[in-house]
């Protein structure tokens, strides 16, 4: 079904001749280079956050695991008849070493 509008030519124009024309105007146009660039830009800035995010993973596991056996040792100093000033020299000297 065709809508006859006094603007749009009752014939069809050349389908080639569009077609060349829209590939030289699609060429032409620098819209998808700034989409293209904005693509990169994105990629960018999730790889640095995956990266950051798989360093400070590491660091907090190793702070972890320092952690536990600081508290394992605390565990073991709780039970003992000595001064409290006294656990806590041997918490530090021990916990210090890790």
């Amino acid at each position: 079904m065709y809508i006859i509008d006094s603007r749009m030519p009752e014939k069809p124009a050349d389908n080639s001749k569009n077609l060349f024309a829209c590939v030289r105007t699609f060429l032409a146009d620098e819209a998808g280079a700034v989409t293209i660039d904005l693509v990169v830009l994105t990629s960018a800035i999730v790889l640095a956050a995956v990266v950051i995010v798989i360093t400070v993973g590491e660091g907090v596991t190793t702070a972890n695991d320092k952690i536990a056996k600081c508290m394992t040792i605390q565990a073991k100093m709780y039970g003992k008849d000595i001064s409290y000033q006294k656990q806590l020299k041997r918490i530090r000297r021990r916990c210090g070493r890790l």
